[in-house]
């Protein structure tokens, strides 16, 4: 069975939507990216007051007859490049989580795996 949902954002309507009643918040995040080209990993879906999460859960679990939801959009801090060098420097192994640019710089790289063989 389908069940039609409406997406606002705090600006208004962003969307509408069609999704099985046994989809998953992921699923539905993921239509969310499709439709408004907000990535899900910076969604937060609200029903109301709740939050929609896990991504794991069933929609027919966590909606509870809601059928607007209020898409919040998660904006990450940047790092700067000099917080991550001393980052690196104190543990080389976060190198996996740095950004492209600096994973690809041989200096950094180097600097990364010499604090790890102490």
């Amino acid at each position: 069975m389908k069940m039609d949902l409406v997406i606002n954002g705090f600006g208004g309507k962003c969307c509408d939507l069609s999704v099985e009643e046994y989809a998953t918040v992921r699923e539905l995040k993921e239509k969310v990216f499709r439709s408004v080209g907000v990535h899900w990993s910076r969604q937060k879906l609200l029903a109301g007051e709740r939050m929609l999460e896990p991504d794991y859960k069933l929609l027919k679990e966590v909606l509870a007859g809601d059928k607007q939801l209020t898409l919040v959009v998660v904006q990450r801090q940047r790092v700067s490049d000099d917080k991550w060098m001393a980052l690196l420097r104190n543990d080389g192994r976060k190198l996996r989580r740095a950004p492209a640019h600096l994973r690809s710089d041989r200096k950094v790289v180097l600097e990364a795996v010499a604090q790890n063989s102490q």
